[in-house]
Formats: C-alpha cells, sequence, structure tokens
C-alpha cells in the first residue's frame, strides 16, 4: 500500500465499508479509512463522499450531511453526492 496516497485509503475505506464487522470491516474502520484519504488530501472530493456515506450508516447524521456538502463543494456536479445529502434529514 503506498502510505501518502488519498485515493488508496480511499479504496481501502471502500472496501472495510462493505466488509462485514464480523471480517474485519465495517463503517467505522471505513471512516478511520476516509479521515485518513482527507488528511493527506483535503481536496479529495471522494473522501468527504465516502465518509459521509459512512457516518451515515453509522448513525452520525449530522457529521455525515457536513462531509457530504463538503464532497458536493469540492465538486459540485457529483450527482450521487446530491443524492445521498438527500436521504439525509436536516437535524
Amino acid at each position: 500500500m503506498a502510505p501518502k496516497s488519498s485515493s488508496v485509503y480511499v479504496a481501502r475505506g471502500v472496501g472495510n465499508y462493505y466488509l462485514p464487522a464480523q471480517l474485519g470491516g465495517g463503517p467505522k474502520n471505513a471512516i478511520a479509512d476516509f479521515r485518513k484519504a482527507i488528511e493527506l488530501d483535503g481536496k479529495n472530493a471522494e473522501a468527504y463522499l465516502w465518509l459521509g456515506i459512512a457516518l451515515h450508516k453509522d448513525n452520525r447524521n449530522a457529521e455525515a450531511r457536513r462531509a457530504l456538502q463538503k464532497a458536493l463543494d469540492l465538486d459540485p456536479n457529483r450527482l450521487w453526492a446530491k443524492q445521498q445529502l438527500e436521504k439525509i434529514p436536516a437535524q
């Protein structure tokens, strides 16, 4: 793994997101990967998008909305980010 690559952490996070917690995955592990991706590249819209999705699955809706909004700020044309944001009720 390339320890300085934001994209690699996003890819690993997506894998962890879909991997059951019983097998070492789950949203909590995915969130850590997405946060590391953002730490390496604060303009990675994909990392913010997936962070929002994982936070929403972990029932952290306010944080999820902020992450998804940041994804849209970085990439305003990303339809999937808009759709994910619309799924989460405003607090």
